[in-house]
């Protein structure tokens, strides 16, 4: 599989393949992360088809990427977030959740289970307390794995103010907690 750059590259070109191979690499994370901005499937549908229309109809003019991941989400959030008419609507965050772990009684397992759901409520709980821009940066921190940088760059906000609102939120989180 080519690397992000080149790929870039050859659906700028006009190459159908390199466009399919973006779609079908991208389209479910897009979606995923749409629903996390509202519960209308149809407007999520739309607004990803609506974003690789666009894409495609300027193709030739777009800038150069090395993170396609990175380029789609900033545009498809300016689309939706447009869509949306404001962040007023978005859905709550849901607790991401832990991997199974190695148990050797089944009344173990069943206490674990009940403890990870107690702690998994307190945590969804705590989250739907959080302003909705901070629910956003804590997504984009630790459910996507972007780095303060790609963070600023999505959210259109300075460096240091992207540091402040995840620790506030963090800390927001342990006193709920």
């Amino acid at each position: 599989m080519a690397d992000d750059k080149t790929l870039w590259q050859k659906f700028k070109q006009g190459k159908k393949s390199a466009l399919s191979a973006i779609y079908n690499q991208h389209a479910d994370f897009l979606y995923y992360y749409g629903i996390k901005f509202t519960s209308d499937e149809a407007l999520v549908l739309d607004s990803i088809h609506d974003l690789f229309l666009s894409l495609i109809k300027s193709r030739k003019n777009l800038g150069d990427t090395d993170n396609i991941r990175l380029y789609l989400l900033k545009a498809f959030r300016r689309l939706i977030l447009k869509e949306l008419k404001g962040a007023a609507n978005f859905s709550q965050l849901n607790a991401s959740t832990t991997p199974e772990q190695v148990s050797f009684s089944i009344e173990e397992e069943i206490v674990e289970r009940e403890v990870m759901q107690e702690r998994k409520e307190s945590l969804s709980k705590a989250i739907r307390t959080l302003k909705p821009r901070q629910q956003e940066i804590l997504y984009y921190k630790y459910t996507c794995g972007f780095d303060y940088e790609e963070i600023c760059e999505i959210m259109e906000i300075p460096y240091d103010t992207a540091r402040q609102m995840v620790s506030r939120a963090i800390r927001t989180l342990r006193e709920k907690i």
